[in-house]
């Protein structure tokens, strides 16, 4: 048992005052109840067969609920993995195509430019086609 049980809760009773205010008997404060403490003792050791019973069906769904919560976290984690691997294939294939883009960008403009440099001559002679985009 908790050793403030045996704290009393009773008020003092009030001193009675004499002349002019003033107390024949010196009064006493009122004293200041302990903390509550929170002891707790489990009495009944002895459990029925229906209780083991009942404690060892809640252990193994509170086993399965983990189980099953670490193979969804493992699940996730793993879509998770897929999902940044295709991200980054799809980063790789846009910047290979935007580089693809800018090197045939370049070769149009090189000709476009061999042939502005060619002149009026070499467009007569079938070296290059009029029009250059």
């Amino acid at each position: 048992m908790c050793r403030n049980y045996s704290y009393s809760s009773e008020k003092p009773k009030p001193v009675p005052k004499g002349r002019k205010g003033k107390a024949k008997i010196p009064v006493k404060e009122p004293e200041v109840p302990p903390p509550i403490c929170d002891f707790v003792e489990w009495i009944d050791k002895e459990m029925s067969e229906f209780d083991k019973r009942l404690i060892k069906s809640w252990r193994e769904r509170q086993e399965e609920r983990e189980e099953r919560q670490r193979q969804r976290a493992a699940k996730e984690k793993a879509e998770r993995e897929r999902r940044e691997e295709l991200e980054l294939r799809e980063l790789a294939r846009l910047n290979r195509e935007k580089e693809e883009r800018a090197e045939d960008r370049s070769r149009k403009l090189a000709r476009a430019q061999r042939a502005k440099d060619a002149g009026s001559e070499a467009a007569r002679k079938g070296k290059y086609p009029r029009c250059t985009q």
